[in-house]
């Protein structure tokens, strides 16, 4: 989290696991890749499906939202496909991954309605989800650091479509940031020290 937070893009964290497991256990690069590729796809797709239902619950069946909430089950079977065909390998663990970044995003809605009950904000509140849920997405492209400004410009421009509190959208942003940055600035002590070291491996040579 540390290092996805505060270099560009929100994969710096991922680069850092390919090459600490590769030393230690000396798998191939390429397979590291795709697993941690994988783990990234499979938030994505939670965040996916819950925009479908975000983007249902607000429009509840207008502007083609009952075809997004359908095209969730087709989506998940050329998911399937795509990883049957291009990493079989990782096929056992098709389902658990992917509930598990459904779970992980879950956690992170309940964190943004925790968020909306601290500032006193309860109208409108699919809309700030959905708004959270885009801003999730657009800010593991690799435009900023670890997504800030990136988020806000979408609570910018959701306030403005769905007509709400600009400045209370762009506020659960920054809390939510805020948190963020707290949690993942725990890390830096790993930056000097192998987290492998302290779960009892032997992975002394991995940060020299």
């Amino acid at each position: 989290m540390f290092y996805n937070l505060f270099l560009p893009g929100g994969i710096g964290g991922d680069a850092y696991k390919v090459i600490l497991l590769n030393k230690r256990d000396k798998q191939s690069v390429k397979k590291l890749t795709a697993a941690v590729l994988l783990d990234r796809i499979s938030g994505v797709a939670g965040l996916g499906i819950l925009v479908a239902v975000y983007y249902f619950l607000i429009y509840k069946g207008a502007f083609y939202s009952y075809w997004l909430l359908a095209a969730v089950v087709p989506g998940l079977i050329i998911y399937y496909i795509f990883v049957k065909m291009l990493f079989p390998s990782f096929l056992k663990s098709f389902w658990s991954t992917l509930w598990l970044g459904l779970l992980v995003q879950f956690l992170q809605v309940i964190c943004v309605y925790c968020l909306m009950a601290s500032i006193d904000l309860h109208a409108h509140q699919n809309e700030y989800v959905f708004l959270f849920l885009l801003s999730s997405i657009v800010a593991i492209l690799p435009f900023t650091i670890g997504g800030l400004g990136a988020r806000e410009v979408v609570f910018l421009w959701g306030s403005e479509k769905f007509m709400l509190d600009t400045h209370q959208s762009i506020y659960i942003s920054i809390l939510f940031y805020l948190i963020t940055l707290m949690i993942s600035f725990i890390g830096v002590r790993w930056v000097y020290k192998s987290p492998l070291d302290e779960a009892g491996l032997n992975a002394t040579s991995l940060v020299s």
